[in-house]
């Protein structure tokens, strides 16, 4: 889902996925993230951006992603 302001959007996702045959489960998948992006001026922006993921028949207990960005222009 996105929304849009004037000068920001916000997004959220999410995913679960399981799999089983026989009442046993082979597979098994979650993840959840959130975005953001705030226009300063009509060159310059923040944005944010984090997610949880864990997938535990592939390896992946636990796994969290945080990115934060500035871009500012140069004049």
């Amino acid at each position: 889902m996105t929304w849009y302001g004037q000068r920001t959007a916000w997004s959220l996702w999410g995913n679960a996925s399981n799999t089983s045959s026989n009442d046993e489960r082979s597979s098994e998948k979650y993840a959840v993230g959130a975005r953001n992006r705030f226009n300063m001026t009509d060159y310059d922006y923040t944005f944010g951006q984090a997610s949880w993921l864990t997938d535990r028949f592939n390896g992946y207990r636990q796994r969290d992603v945080l990115t934060r960005r500035l871009r500012a222009a140069v004049p």
